[in-house]
Order: C-alpha cells, then structure tokens, then sequence
C-alpha cells in the first residue's frame, strides 16, 4: 500500500514538471516571436525612412521648371510685305525671342541684334533716313524696336532709359510711340526696375509682329 502511495505521489510530480516546462516552452516561444515581430516592425519603419529620405533627395535634386506670369502683350500690324522686309523682321525677332534681363539689368536693342549685315542673312528694305524713305540693309528692323517699345510702356517697374522717334510718322504704331534704331547713334534701352527677372517673347508672322514680356519666378 505505501508503494502504491509513493508511486501515486512520484507520477503527480511526473506530470507538474511536464506542465511547468510547457508553460515555459510557450511562454519562450511567444517572447520569441514577440521580439521578432518588433524586429519586423523597427526595419519596416527604417525601411520607410529610408525611402522617404531617398525620394525627398531624388526631388530636391530634380531642377524646379520656373514659373512665368504675363506682364504685357503687343502687337503691329504689318503693312508693308515685301519678302525682304519680312526676311530682316524674322531675322531680327528670332535674334531678341527669349532674352531674359535679370532685375537691375538693362536691355539695349542694338547690343543684342547688332549690325544687320548681309553675312547675317539680312537684306536691303525700306528704312526712313532724315525723314525720307530709302533702302537699307535691315529695313523693318525700327518695327520691331517699337513693338517692344509698346510692351515695355504697359509693364510697371520697366524704365525706358533711352528712344528716338522717326523723322516722320509710322503706319503700324500711334504718334510719339515709335522707337527708331540705327546701329552706331541710336538704340532702344531700358532698364528691369521690377525686382525680378523677366523674357521677352518676340515672334513674326506674315500679318503681325507680336512681343510678351513674362516674369519669372
């Protein structure tokens, strides 16, 4: 009977120990897989991190396109035709199309086109000398010098610093708002008082020529 009692007694221990050791095993188990789970957690995180901190790299390297705002738009009408007149007129507006003055600089018609030569593709058109009409290498070029003339007196913070009119009256502008340029004595200049940089825009086509001044920011 007393073997009975101690082998009762010894297999109650038996089965305690086997209890407490699976607890343990558990209790391991799920700590482990606690741990593991904060481990996921942390690197997903840093993963995050790591891409944004990337991407906020990649956009801060990307050139930012800079914004243009219209300040004025003006347009002639041309009135005189003649392949030769149109030909200078192209010539000159491809040469100003896309100038940029930076704020506190200043604009000089003649530094930007130059001489109209014929190596420059330019030819012999209209021009009014001393208030007579000849021909002249150029002739046409005075139409756009006073189409950019107009634009500029419609932008604020733009200060002509130097005009000349006609020695007679033009078809394609009203009086006193011509600006006549001959290269060497006179020139059509401002200078950019708006505090930022600005474009002209200058184009022709067979009817009109067209300038757009734009800020730049």
């Amino acid at each position: 009977m007393f073997k009975i009692i101690i082998l009762i007694i010894a297999s109650l221990l038996i089965l305690t120990g086997c209890s407490n050791n699976t607890e343990e095993n558990i209790d391991s188990e799920n700590i482990g897989s606690m741990r593991a789970t904060a481990e996921i957690n942390i690197s997903k995180e840093n993963g995050t991190n790591i891409i944004e901190s990337k991407q906020n790299q990649i956009e801060q390297s990307i050139p930012k396109e800079p914004v243009e705002t219209n300040l004025s738009e003006f347009s002639t009408k041309l009135l005189s035709r003649t392949d030769s007149r149109l030909n200078n007129i192209r010539i000159t507006c491809n040469t100003i199309n896309g100038t940029t003055i930076h704020a506190g600089e200043s604009f000089s018609f003649n530094s930007i086109v130059g001489k109209s030569t014929t190596s420059k593709g330019y030819q012999e058109a209209d021009v009014i000398i001393n208030g007579e009409k000849k021909q002249g290498l150029g002739g046409g070029n005075c139409q756009v010098s006073s189409t950019i003339y107009n634009a500029v007196l419609q932008t604020s913070g733009l200060v002509v610093t130097e005009r000349h009119p006609h020695g007679k009256p033009v078809a394609y502008v009203e009086k006193d708002h011509d600006a006549a340029i001959s290269y060497g004595s006179m020139d059509l200049k401002f200078r950019n008082d708006t505090g930022y940089d600005i474009k002209l825009y200058v184009s022709s086509d067979d009817s009109y020529v067209s300038v757009r001044i734009v800020r730049i920011s």
